[in-house]
Protein backbone atom coordinates (compact mmCIF):
# COMPACT_ATOMS: atom_id res chain seq x y z
CA UNK A 1 0.00 0.00 0.00
CA UNK A 2 1.12 3.85 -0.81
CA UNK A 3 2.22 6.21 1.92
CA UNK A 4 -0.75 8.65 3.17
CA UNK A 5 0.10 12.26 2.04
CA UNK A 6 3.32 13.04 2.94
CA UNK A 7 4.26 16.05 5.92
CA UNK A 8 7.00 18.17 4.93
CA UNK A 9 9.21 17.35 7.94
CA UNK A 10 11.28 20.19 9.29
CA UNK A 11 14.70 19.68 9.69
CA UNK A 12 14.59 17.95 13.61
CA UNK A 13 17.31 18.49 16.34
CA UNK A 14 19.78 15.62 15.99
CA UNK A 15 22.27 14.43 19.23
CA UNK A 16 24.95 12.11 19.49
CA UNK A 17 24.60 8.52 19.13
CA UNK A 18 26.91 5.97 21.80
CA UNK A 19 27.92 2.72 23.09
CA UNK A 20 26.01 1.96 26.45
CA UNK A 21 28.30 2.47 29.42
CA UNK A 22 26.93 1.74 32.57
CA UNK A 23 27.34 3.69 36.16
CA UNK A 24 26.55 1.25 38.78
CA UNK A 25 27.07 3.47 41.66
CA UNK A 26 23.83 5.05 41.64
CA UNK A 27 23.44 7.48 44.50
CA UNK A 28 19.74 7.36 44.25
CA UNK A 29 18.67 3.79 45.08
CA UNK A 30 15.38 3.82 42.08
CA UNK A 31 18.19 4.53 40.05
CA UNK A 32 20.16 1.55 40.83
CA UNK A 33 19.69 -1.80 38.94
CA UNK A 34 17.60 0.54 35.76
CA UNK A 35 20.35 0.10 32.36
CA UNK A 36 18.19 2.47 30.57
CA UNK A 37 19.48 5.41 33.99
CA UNK A 38 22.69 4.03 34.45
CA UNK A 39 24.24 4.49 30.51
CA UNK A 40 22.69 8.14 30.82
CA UNK A 41 25.66 10.67 31.71
CA UNK A 42 26.41 11.93 35.62
CA UNK A 43 24.05 14.06 36.67
CA UNK A 44 25.62 18.06 36.61
CA UNK A 45 25.65 20.79 38.84
CA UNK A 46 24.41 23.88 37.59
CA UNK A 47 28.28 25.56 37.59
CA UNK A 48 29.36 22.38 35.32
CA UNK A 49 26.60 23.20 32.73
CA UNK A 50 27.17 26.84 32.57
CA UNK A 51 30.66 26.17 31.78
CA UNK A 52 30.38 24.06 28.93
CA UNK A 53 27.18 26.11 27.72
CA UNK A 54 28.47 29.29 26.32
CA UNK A 55 28.62 29.96 22.51
CA UNK A 56 30.96 32.78 21.31
CA UNK A 57 31.77 33.69 17.80
CA UNK A 58 35.21 32.64 16.25
CA UNK A 59 36.99 35.73 16.10
CA UNK A 60 40.85 36.59 15.62
CA UNK A 61 42.86 39.70 15.51
CA UNK A 62 43.72 39.19 12.13
CA UNK A 63 39.92 39.48 10.74
CA UNK A 64 40.90 43.26 11.61
CA UNK A 65 42.86 43.13 8.52
CA UNK A 66 40.34 41.20 5.87
CA UNK A 67 38.98 42.96 3.25
CA UNK A 68 35.52 45.00 4.06
CA UNK A 69 33.21 42.01 2.11
CA UNK A 70 35.10 39.18 4.47
CA UNK A 71 34.72 41.18 7.90
CA UNK A 72 30.49 41.28 6.87
CA UNK A 73 31.06 37.38 6.61
CA UNK A 74 32.64 37.64 10.14
CA UNK A 75 29.96 39.77 11.49
CA UNK A 76 27.20 37.25 10.32
CA UNK A 77 28.92 35.04 12.83
CA UNK A 78 27.71 37.33 15.77
CA UNK A 79 23.87 35.48 15.11
CA UNK A 80 25.51 32.29 16.57
CA UNK A 81 26.14 33.85 19.91
CA UNK A 82 24.29 32.69 22.96
CA UNK A 83 24.43 34.44 26.09
CA UNK A 84 23.13 32.19 29.09
CA UNK A 85 20.17 33.40 30.50
CA UNK A 86 18.15 32.09 33.85
CA UNK A 87 16.11 30.95 31.16
CA UNK A 88 18.28 28.49 29.79
CA UNK A 89 19.07 26.76 33.10
CA UNK A 90 16.51 23.58 32.24
CA UNK A 91 19.49 21.05 33.05
CA UNK A 92 18.15 19.98 36.14
CA UNK A 93 14.23 19.82 35.28
CA UNK A 94 15.16 17.85 32.34
CA UNK A 95 17.40 15.73 34.37
CA UNK A 96 15.12 14.96 37.31
CA UNK A 97 12.48 14.48 34.41
CA UNK A 98 13.77 11.99 32.60
CA UNK A 99 15.10 9.85 35.18
CA UNK A 100 11.87 9.47 37.11
CA UNK A 101 10.45 8.79 34.27
CA UNK A 102 12.16 5.82 33.37
CA UNK A 103 12.13 4.62 36.96
CA UNK A 104 8.54 2.61 36.39
CA UNK A 105 9.94 1.63 32.66
CA UNK A 106 12.99 -0.65 34.28
CA UNK A 107 13.72 -3.43 30.94
CA UNK A 108 14.63 -5.97 33.50
CA UNK A 109 11.15 -5.64 35.59
CA UNK A 110 8.54 -8.24 34.37
CA UNK A 111 6.26 -5.91 34.01
CA UNK A 112 8.55 -4.17 31.24
CA UNK A 113 8.41 -7.91 29.23
CA UNK A 114 4.48 -7.72 29.98
CA UNK A 115 3.90 -4.88 28.40
CA UNK A 116 4.87 -6.68 25.02
CA UNK A 117 2.25 -8.88 25.71
CA UNK A 118 -0.75 -6.79 26.25
CA UNK A 119 -2.38 -4.91 23.26
CA UNK A 120 -1.85 -1.51 23.60
CA UNK A 121 -5.01 -0.10 22.83
CA UNK A 122 -6.34 -2.23 26.63
CA UNK A 123 -3.18 -0.16 27.84
CA UNK A 124 -4.89 2.89 27.08
CA UNK A 125 -8.44 2.02 27.14
CA UNK A 126 -8.43 0.43 30.50
CA UNK A 127 -8.44 2.00 33.66
CA UNK A 128 -5.30 2.16 36.38
CA UNK A 129 -5.53 0.58 39.46
CA UNK A 130 -5.75 1.68 43.08
CA UNK A 131 -1.61 2.42 43.10
CA UNK A 132 -1.37 3.72 39.65
CA UNK A 133 -0.70 1.17 37.23
CA UNK A 134 -2.38 -0.03 34.00
CA UNK A 135 -3.20 -3.49 32.69
CA UNK A 136 0.51 -4.16 32.19
CA UNK A 137 1.27 -3.38 35.45
CA UNK A 138 3.23 -0.29 35.42
CA UNK A 139 2.64 2.72 36.90
CA UNK A 140 3.52 5.90 35.39
CA UNK A 141 6.06 8.43 36.34
CA UNK A 142 6.03 10.52 34.23
CA UNK A 143 5.90 14.32 34.61
CA UNK A 144 6.78 16.84 31.76
CA UNK A 145 6.25 20.74 31.65
CA UNK A 146 5.91 23.26 28.85
CA UNK A 147 7.59 25.89 27.88
CA UNK A 148 5.96 29.12 26.93
CA UNK A 149 6.93 32.23 25.61
CA UNK A 150 7.09 35.10 22.71
CA UNK A 151 9.09 34.76 19.37
CA UNK A 152 13.10 35.28 19.73
CA UNK A 153 12.77 34.78 23.99
CA UNK A 154 14.89 31.81 23.83
CA UNK A 155 12.70 28.83 24.33
CA UNK A 156 13.95 26.17 21.54
CA UNK A 157 17.47 27.43 22.33
CA UNK A 158 16.98 26.55 25.63
CA UNK A 159 16.09 23.17 25.23
CA UNK A 160 18.09 22.33 22.68
CA UNK A 161 21.16 23.59 24.71
CA UNK A 162 19.36 21.08 27.59
CA UNK A 163 19.04 18.22 24.94
CA UNK A 164 22.46 17.94 23.48
CA UNK A 165 24.05 17.53 27.06
CA UNK A 166 22.50 13.72 26.54
CA UNK A 167 23.19 11.49 23.70
CA UNK A 168 20.33 11.01 21.60
CA UNK A 169 20.76 7.29 21.48
CA UNK A 170 22.11 4.81 23.40
CA UNK A 171 23.23 1.28 21.62
CA UNK A 172 23.07 -1.81 24.43
CA UNK A 173 24.26 -5.40 24.25
CA UNK A 174 25.13 -6.69 27.06
CA UNK A 175 24.32 -6.02 30.50
CA UNK A 176 25.97 -7.42 33.36
CA UNK A 177 26.86 -10.13 31.50
CA UNK A 178 23.75 -10.88 29.62
CA UNK A 179 22.60 -9.84 26.39
CA UNK A 180 20.39 -6.87 26.60
CA UNK A 181 19.64 -5.34 22.95
CA UNK A 182 18.43 -2.13 22.50
CA UNK A 183 18.57 1.46 21.15
CA UNK A 184 17.29 3.60 23.46
CA UNK A 185 15.89 6.40 22.62
CA UNK A 186 16.81 9.55 24.92
CA UNK A 187 14.90 11.93 23.48
CA UNK A 188 12.84 12.82 20.76
CA UNK A 189 12.21 16.75 19.08
CA UNK A 190 10.31 17.15 16.23
CA UNK A 191 7.75 20.00 15.06
CA UNK A 192 4.24 20.19 15.20
CA UNK A 193 2.52 20.21 11.78
CA UNK A 194 1.61 23.42 10.85
CA UNK A 195 -1.63 22.21 9.41
CA UNK A 196 -2.26 21.11 13.56
CA UNK A 197 -3.92 17.84 13.17
CA UNK A 198 -3.17 14.67 14.90
CA UNK A 199 -2.31 12.40 12.39
CA UNK A 200 0.49 15.09 10.54
CA UNK A 201 1.51 15.18 14.59
CA UNK A 202 1.88 11.40 14.18
CA UNK A 203 3.58 11.27 10.67
CA UNK A 204 6.00 13.84 11.85
CA UNK A 205 6.78 11.51 14.82
CA UNK A 206 7.48 8.37 12.84
CA UNK A 207 9.85 10.13 10.33
CA UNK A 208 11.66 11.71 13.04
CA UNK A 209 11.73 8.31 14.60
CA UNK A 210 13.34 7.32 11.39
CA UNK A 211 15.33 10.17 10.73
CA UNK A 212 17.18 9.32 13.95
CA UNK A 213 17.06 5.70 13.99
CA UNK A 214 17.32 4.80 10.55
CA UNK A 215 14.04 2.62 11.39
CA UNK A 216 11.42 2.91 8.18
CA UNK A 217 8.29 3.26 10.41
CA UNK A 218 6.38 5.98 7.94
CA UNK A 219 6.80 3.68 5.19
CA UNK A 220 5.18 0.41 7.57
CA UNK A 221 2.59 2.29 9.52
CA UNK A 222 1.35 5.34 7.40
CA UNK A 223 -1.04 3.51 4.48
CA UNK A 224 -3.91 5.05 3.25
CA UNK A 225 -5.99 2.56 5.26
CA UNK A 226 -4.49 4.06 8.44
CA UNK A 227 -6.72 6.18 10.36
CA UNK A 228 -5.90 8.67 13.66
CA UNK A 229 -6.51 6.24 16.04
CA UNK A 230 -4.04 3.73 14.42
CA UNK A 231 -1.33 5.96 13.92
CA UNK A 232 -1.65 6.95 17.63
CA UNK A 233 -1.48 3.22 18.78
CA UNK A 234 1.00 2.52 16.18
CA UNK A 235 3.09 6.15 18.00
CA UNK A 236 2.79 4.31 21.57
CA UNK A 237 4.00 1.10 20.97
CA UNK A 238 7.41 2.70 18.84
CA UNK A 239 7.79 5.08 22.02
CA UNK A 240 7.63 1.93 24.07
CA UNK A 241 9.70 -0.38 22.49
CA UNK A 242 12.24 2.13 21.77
CA UNK A 243 11.97 3.52 25.43
CA UNK A 244 11.79 7.13 24.50
CA UNK A 245 12.56 9.28 27.64
CA UNK A 246 11.47 12.50 26.40
CA UNK A 247 9.15 13.59 23.79
CA UNK A 248 9.70 17.24 22.57
CA UNK A 249 6.86 18.93 20.08
CA UNK A 250 7.74 22.09 19.25
CA UNK A 251 5.64 25.12 17.66
CA UNK A 252 2.94 23.61 19.46
CA UNK A 253 0.46 26.49 19.11
CA UNK A 254 -0.24 24.90 15.78
CA UNK A 255 -2.67 22.33 17.61
CA UNK A 256 -4.43 25.38 18.99
CA UNK A 257 -4.79 27.35 15.80
CA UNK A 258 -6.73 24.01 14.46
CA UNK A 259 -10.59 25.00 14.56
CA UNK A 260 -12.01 22.89 12.22
CA UNK A 261 -12.28 19.41 13.90
CA UNK A 262 -13.77 20.76 16.81
CA UNK A 263 -15.03 18.22 19.49
CA UNK A 264 -13.46 15.78 17.64
CA UNK A 265 -9.78 16.93 17.50
CA UNK A 266 -9.87 17.29 21.37
CA UNK A 267 -10.58 14.21 22.20
CA UNK A 268 -7.68 13.06 19.73
CA UNK A 269 -5.06 15.42 21.42
CA UNK A 270 -6.63 14.29 25.08
CA UNK A 271 -6.01 10.54 23.52
CA UNK A 272 -2.42 11.43 21.94
CA UNK A 273 -1.70 12.76 25.09
CA UNK A 274 -2.68 10.31 27.42
CA UNK A 275 -1.24 7.80 25.56
CA UNK A 276 2.30 8.93 26.36
CA UNK A 277 1.21 9.88 29.85
CA UNK A 278 0.17 6.08 29.80
CA UNK A 279 3.44 4.16 28.59
CA UNK A 280 5.30 6.92 31.49
CA UNK A 281 6.99 8.98 28.64
CA UNK A 282 7.25 12.60 30.05
CA UNK A 283 6.32 15.46 27.19
CA UNK A 284 7.56 18.99 26.97
CA UNK A 285 5.41 21.14 24.67
CA UNK A 286 6.88 24.69 23.33
CA UNK A 287 4.61 27.15 22.90
CA UNK A 288 5.04 30.30 20.85
CA UNK A 289 2.28 33.16 22.33
CA UNK A 290 0.86 34.99 19.54
CA UNK A 291 -0.56 38.02 19.45
CA UNK A 292 -4.38 38.35 18.47
CA UNK A 293 -3.81 40.34 15.26
CA UNK A 294 -1.17 37.97 14.26
CA UNK A 295 -3.25 34.98 14.56
CA UNK A 296 -6.42 36.40 12.70
CA UNK A 297 -3.69 36.38 9.46
CA UNK A 298 -2.86 32.82 9.74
Amino acid sequence: MKPIEHYTLNPILKGKVVTAQYNADQVIKAYAGNPLIESLPSIMEEEEVLNIRPKYPDYDQSQLKMSRKLRLHCVKQLSDYVDILPIHILKQRFSRMLRHGYVARNPLLREYTRLFHVDVQKILGSSVDEDGANVAGIRSAAAGFNIIGVSGQGKSTADNLNLLLYPQVIQHSEYKGKPFILDQLVWLKFNCPFDGTIKGLCINFLQAVDAVLGTNYYKRFSTKGSTTDTLILRTAQIASGHCLGTLVIDEIQNLFLEKSSGLKWRVQVNLFLDMINTIGVPIVLVEQLIHRSEEKTR
